[in-house]
């Protein structure tokens, strides 16, 4: 919040953040004539942490639904059994408030037909967010809150629902923006020119020193270490069971065989509603591809843009939307890597539909994270 408000004073050039621009920081700077933080051009990713659901190493649960922790957050759920457990009761532990760290609570952790989950559970609170991780392992039946770069000795847990794989917080998963609870270290942007020095800085970021340096620092760097396809048996568990009848078989058997062979380069492309313009985790694994292909990383080798939805539409209108997207983040890559060696690397788009969701349709943020594009690096046939 600091870092927005100089930016609204004109005594900063840059504001990190790990948390989204609200909508009163926004509208201020439009105010202001320092343009629209909401627009992707005005901020830049330079890495990535998460909220992590964490309990103590000797708590046999690994495994929680977001609908279940939001219950217990609200203060409508006390006992380990709503998570699956067994009947005892939860200790609950949250972040100072100072620390922020609720703020990408609401989209994840709501349902349908209810309002965004807002922790009014009874709970303890240390005085220092450094500690959280330390108490919640001391304490067999605890249940933190805490983020992913400070959990300490205690242990995350994976989280789902009942329409996809529960997912771990990892590297992968938060580049990917599969893991639900991922927040966002942003660079934000004033409208304007900024100066030479500001430039080269953003430019700078995205470099290998400064990487190390975001990584050291605890948090997720921006990276493409390509996940192969044997490390995502759960996703691919999670798309037959969701898969409808022999033609939804027949469509996930066709995915299976077009990326057979390939690993996923764990890149967050996501369009929103609109297809036209990558917003800015798109944008930043656009860059980090076309710096790939100018590397040589894929010479010889096929990327393939394969675009999903979600499932509110009819079928084939779904199909031909999820291939729309995928086509333009084709195109993107493409005018991303023209002067990066496009030659070196075969690309292709294809679109599946809403096969293999990341997550149920029923909420908004559910629709939102399965409206994606990803990006499989498989053998040239």
């Amino acid at each position: 919040a600091e870092g927005i408000a100089d930016l609204l004073a004109e005594e900063a050039d840059i504001a990190l953040a790990v948390r989204p621009a609200s909508a009163r920081e926004a509208a201020m700077l439009s105010e202001a004539g320092l343009g629209d933080l909401t627009r992707p051009a005005q901020s830049r990713i330079l890495g990535y942490d998460a909220l992590a659901a964490v309990v103590a190493p000797e708590n046999p649960l690994r495994v929680a639904a977001l609908g279940d922790l939001a219950r217990v957050l609200e203060g409508t759920a006390f006992s380990w059994s709503a998570l699956g457990g067994r009947e005892a009761p939860i200790h609950l532990f949250l972040p100072p408030r100072r620390d922020g760290a609720e703020a990408v609570l609401p989209a994840p952790l709501s349902g349908p037909g209810r309002t965004p989950a807002r922790p009014a559970a009874p709970a303890t609170r240390p005085a220092a967010a450094a500690e959280l991780g330390a108490a919640v392992a001391a304490d067999p039946l605890a249940l933190g809150l805490i983020r992913l770069s400070a959990k300490g000795p205690a242990v995350p847990l994976a989280l789902g629902g009942s329409c996809g794989a529960a997912v771990e917080p990892r590297s992968e998963t938060l580049r990917s923006g599969d893991y639900p609870l991922t927040t966002v270290l942003r660079l934000y942007l004033p409208g304007r020119r900024l100066p030479l020095l500001a430039r080269a800085f953003l430019a700078w970021s995205e470099s290998a020193e400064a990487q190390a340096i975001v990584t050291s620092a605890g948090f997720v760097g921006l990276g493409l270490d390509p996940v192969p396809l044997g490390a995502n048996g759960a996703r691919l568990a999670a798309a037959i069971r969701a898969a409808e009848g022999a033609a939804g078989l027949e469509r996930l058997k066709g995915l299976l065989e077009k990326i057979a062979g390939g690993a996923r380069l764990p890149l967050a492309l996501r369009f929103g509603e609109d297809p036209g313009e990558p917003d800015p985790q798109a944008r930043a694994g656009l860059r980090l591809l076309s710096a790939a292909i100018a590397a040589g990383r894929f010479d010889g080798q096929e990327l393939l843009f394969v675009g999903f939805s979600d499932a509110t539409g009819a079928p084939e209108a779904d199909l031909t939307l999820s291939r729309e997207r995928a086509e333009a983040v084709h195109a993107a890559a493409e005018r991303t890597a023209l002067q990066a060696g496009r030659e070196r690397v075969a690309m292709r788009a294809l679109g599946f539909g809403p096969f293999m969701p990341v997550a149920c349709d029923d909420t908004a943020w559910g629709r939102e994270i399965n409206r994606r594009v990803e990006v499989w690096l498989v053998p040239q046939r």
